[in-house]
């Protein structure tokens, strides 16, 4: 089926061709497809044959904490402010430990201070939070922030995927 449609960032007269009907896939699975503007090059995501599906993009901060006195790789955290994240993973344990501040602010404050490369400092508030109960040894540095594009309802599967590829050592 040929749909007109306006892009919403620019307002440009866009066309589409798109499926009548979903394709005959396992239930609970999308079917993608995409639009770009010809004017500005935003993109339009399609799901279930249709509806437009809506995209934010959000920025994530990657730590890795590392043993002291040996460099070992401990785990990985990654912390987003705009999806109100913060989890960390241990090296090796199958499990992402979640850890929600008391306060957003001190957290938002230290990121917004925060170099890719920096060490963070135990006694800041991020540094306690990403810290706490792993020993005396444990180093926690920012090692980038990155800048991903999420459906609303994929934010933490999104994150999940980005923290647990920090923490096995493979980003």
């Amino acid at each position: 089926m040929r749909v007109s449609l306006g892009c919403p960032k620019c307002g440009a007269s866009m066309t589409a061709n798109l499926p009548d009907t979903v394709l005959p896939v396992p239930a609970g699975w999308l079917v993608h497809q995409q639009v770009t503007c010809g004017r500005c090059g935003h993109v339009l995501q399609f799901e279930d044959g249709g509806a437009p599906a809506a995209v934010d993009a959000i920025t994530a901060w990657v730590f890795t904490l590392t043993n002291s006195r040996s460099g070992a790789l401990v785990g990985a955290a990654v912390v987003c402010l705009e999806a109100r994240y913060v989890s960390l993973k241990v090296h090796g344990q199958p499990r992402i430990e979640r850890r929600p501040p008391a306060q957003w602010r001190p957290i938002r404050d230290a990121l917004a201070a925060l170099q890719d490369g920096a060490i963070v400092d135990r006694g800041s508030a991020l540094g306690a939070l990403l810290s706490r109960d792993l020993g005396e040894a444990v180093t926690v540095t920012a090692v980038r922030r990155e800048r991903l594009d999420v459906r609303p309802l994929a934010t933490a599967t999104s994150l999940d995927a980005l923290l647990v590829g920090a923490a096995e050592g493979a980003s």
